[in-house]
């Protein structure tokens, strides 16, 4: 009886019985042979512990996989940063732009366009630069600044140009939603 109610107050104050304390019959000291614990996070401390070490020994038998894992990671971001050729902040965009007589291309489509564009940008929507690419042919040895929503479509119509013959087209990172989140200059049309 003694012994249970011992278990029952540690439990109501937080303390576990330590494995050795069930052998003996009634313990000396009530709190003897038990051990402080914080009530949710113990067990969840331990659990992040156990696998943490389980992580590391992995790591550690594994690493040839996580060297190769790392190499995938370098070559595709490699890859992808070269497919879409340079890329300009709006800063050094502008900078371009303003030096070397440059242009900017906006790519979006005509709804986004109307709602807000960089002054003096040329408008051609994506789906027709194929088609429309002659009307660039006074901007072929200067900067060719392409501009998209969100930075992402821009990559492969920039490439497109460069493989037009448009040498010095580059996209603009972070596309409009940059240039708005720096509070630049936009016209609504």
């Amino acid at each position: 009886m003694h012994c249970f109610g011992a278990l029952e107050h540690c439990q109501a104050t937080g303390y576990t019985p330590a494995p050795e304390i069930h052998q003996q019959a009634v313990p000396r000291d009530p709190l003897a042979g038990y051990r402080a614990v914080n009530r949710p996070n113990s067990t969840l401390c331990l659990g992040i512990a156990k696998r943490m070490d389980l992580f590391i020994e992995f790591f550690i038998e594994q690493w040839v996989l996580f060297l190769a894992l790392g190499a995938s990671f370098v070559m595709l971001f490699l890859h992808e940063s070269r497919k879409a050729g340079p890329a300009a902040t709006p800063q050094q965009a502008i900078s371009l732009v303003n030096s070397d007589e440059g242009v900017f291309l906006d790519i979006r489509d005509g709804s986004d366009y109307k709602k807000g564009h960089i002054a003096d940008s040329v408008h051609i929507p994506l789906a027709q630069l194929p088609t429309r690419q002659d009307e660039l042919t006074k901007y072929k040895q200067k900067p060719i600044i392409v501009v998209c929503k969100m930075g992402q479509t821009a990559g492969p119509a920039t490439r497109q140009l460069r493989e037009a013959g448009f040498e010095r087209a580059q996209k603009m990172t972070g596309g409009m939603m940059e240039w708005t989140a720096l509070k630049l200059p936009i016209v609504s049309k």
